[in-house]
């Protein structure tokens, strides 16, 4: 997917194709200039990556554990109630319960920008192997240069992140390509972590009756900003009773 009706991937302004991958859009020069750091690590390998090989591919992005170079592979889509790739051994043969099976991996899905809240055009999920942590497994080099530094979860060993349409829970979920637009929101999760909500844990303690831990006024200030962040995210927003509120009416 490109960025959303030809806009700028980073200020969201009418913008033009990148000239080398025809892929991304900038509005100008001082745009693409910011991006380019993490831009140029996928933009020229775009082009050879644009068609799929063959029917029921999807295309991922792939984060070696021993070079810096990242890069697009197309795989198999494995076809169960969600999509996912078909990884093969990209993840090793070390399974302790079934000899020269590909190692068990684990996931960690997200579909919120990682700085803003903001809903994505799709989920992304990262792969990774199962204990990385305990296994063995050198740390990720790829993600560490894509970082500038360790990532938030420390990984180690071949990583791999893929797409999905975020549908409703119960039905099939279909596998989206991701291009060159995705990396930086990749990039992000992988330094931050999940998005976290300032007044997260306000609200928890309002839902969960733990007191009255502000005064009226904070307390009315808080969950309207709440609300404002649930809103901008397309979350449904729980309606308080003028009690639960702290509403003197």
């Amino acid at each position: 997917m490109t960025t959303t009706e030809g806009q700028c991937a980073v200020c969201s302004k009418p913008g033009k194709l990148c000239a080398s991958c025809e892929n991304i859009h900038y509005c100008g020069r001082d745009c693409q200039k910011a991006d380019w750091a993490v831009h140029k690590l996928l933009c020229r390998s775009f082009k050879n990556a644009r068609d799929p090989p063959g029917p029921n591919m999807m295309r991922v992005i792939v984060f070696p554990f021993n070079s810096t170079k990242i890069e697009f592979r197309w795989m198999p889509i494995n076809r169960r109630k969600v999509h996912r790739p078909n990884s093969g051994h990209f993840f090793g043969t070390d399974n302790q319960w079934k000899k020269n099976s590909p190692a068990l991996t684990d996931f960690r899905s997200f579909v919120q920008d990682p700085k803003t809240g903001k809903r994505l055009r799709h989920r992304i999920t990262i792969q990774f192997r199962d204990e990385y942590q305990t296994d063995g497994s050198i740390p990720n080099i790829a993600i560490n240069n894509l970082v500038g530094g360790s990532s938030l979860l420390k990984f180690a060993g071949p990583i791999i992140a893929y797409g999905n349409v975020d549908v409703k829970q119960g039905t099939e979920t279909q596998s989206i390509n991701l291009d060159t637009s995705d990396l930086k929101i990749i990039k992000d999760w992988f330094t931050y972590g999940f998005f976290k909500c300032k007044n997260e844990q306000f609200y928890r303690d309002r839902l969960e009756g733990r007191g009255n831990v502000l005064n009226v006024d904070e307390t009315k200030e808080c969950i309207d900003t709440w609300e404002k962040e649930q809103r901008a995210m397309g979350k449904p927003v729980r309606e308080f009773t003028a009690e639960e509120a702290g509403s003197p009416e």
